[in-house]
């Protein structure tokens, strides 16, 4: 069997993102437990949970980000990031900046463009206030899970 020869990398099956992933996992887990024992209203002193998950989870995504850029600056030096594909990492790299100021300048502009004073027109259609009338506020104190 014969291969055609391209300019592109294809690189190797890597087990960094399942790392990552349990890492993760491990860290928000921790970070619940951690935190989540100290929201106990009415308690005579904050109870927390142990620290140690949490420091655990970080360290595997520390870990997982160590060995990730050791193998992407490996595969570089190697050759295998020739001008084409670092012009493809570069238009990448643009393209998810790019996409990220999109995402924030929309999520900002319908913020201010709704809560700031003189949107009148807006406003009117929901009853003048915010929030509106007909929606029933819930507490943490009314429904239980």
């Amino acid at each position: 069997m014969q291969f055609e020869k391209h300019n592109y990398h294809l690189v190797d099956p890597s087990p960094w993102p399942a790392i990552g992933a349990f890492g993760v996992i491990i860290l928000v887990f921790g970070a619940i437990n951690y935190f989540g024992e100290g929201l106990t209203f009415g308690a005579e002193e904050t109870k927390r949970g142990s620290m140690l998950p949490m420091l655990i989870g970080l360290g595997i995504v520390l870990f997982t980000m160590a060995g990730w850029w050791r193998d992407i600056i490996k595969e570089s030096h190697s050759g295998l990031h020739n001008e084409i594909v670092q012009i493809g990492l570069k238009y990448g790299m643009v393209l998810f900046i790019a996409s990220e100021v999109c995402f924030f300048v929309a999520f900002f502009w319908a913020f201010f463009d709704v809560s700031l004073p003189g949107q009148a027109d807006y406003r009117g259609a929901i009853g003048g206030v915010w929030h509106p009338k007909v929606l029933k506020q819930c507490t943490q104190w009314e429904y239980h899970f």
